[in-house]
């Protein structure tokens, strides 16, 4: 799991501010948006690639969003890692972290849960929260699990495919909802038509 925050932006593209905690200090050597999903793309000389969502940045520019209330954002659709049909361990380069982002009037510790349909918690965490944006970009694992038997390759559980509910809790009232979508991936190996 990665915690991020970042700042509002201060305007249509007059000036710049640094979003987050993660990016290094590295020359950047292309800026793309991809407009199906409407994330940037940032590609650093040597030192990784890194993603952010714009949606919630253009909806709060917008004033869709009030800034003086805490609010949790429309969540894309998650895929879960594509498992191998021999031994059913996931294959970890399709391996995608879900963007859960919320904005938040002040800074607070705040509780993440993803509930099933009988409001059963099957996944939480807690972050301290920045004002502003705030985003934590979840591996859909449950559990992790050690062990020193031959042959065991299920370390971790992934959340199944399925319609969930993610649950933001601050101060204990006002909890935010938003539906939370778990797909399966397809194989890296199946042939493109």
């Amino acid at each position: 799991m990665v915690c991020a925050a970042f700042m509002y932006p201060l305007g249509p593209g007059n000036s710049w501010s640094y979003l987050g905690q993660n990016l290094p200090a590295s020359a950047v050597a292309d800026l793309e948006i991809h407009e199906a999903s409407m994330e940037l793309v940032v590609a650093t000389h040597g030192r990784g690639i890194y993603k952010l969502n714009l949606r919630p940045i253009q909806a709060m520019a917008a004033g869709k969003i009030p800034q003086d209330q805490d609010f949790l954002f429309e969540i894309p659709e998650a895929k879960r890692p594509w498992f191998n049909s021999s031994g059913g361990e996931p294959d970890y380069r399709t391996l995608e972290r879900t963007p859960i982002t919320f904005w938040l009037a002040v800074p607070k510790p705040v509780t993440l849960s993803i509930r099933n349909t009988d409001q059963k918690i099957l996944w939480k965490t807690t972050v301290n929260g920045q004002k502003g944006f705030n985003q934590v970009r979840w591996d859909l694992v449950t559990s992790r699990q050690n062990s020193d038997y031959p042959y065991f390759v299920h370390y971790e559980r992934f959340l199944a495919a399925g319609a969930y509910q993610m649950v933001l809790s601050a101060d204990g009232n006002n909890d935010q909802l938003r539906p939370f979508i778990v797909v399966d991936s397809v194989s890296p190996y199946a042939k493109e038509r």
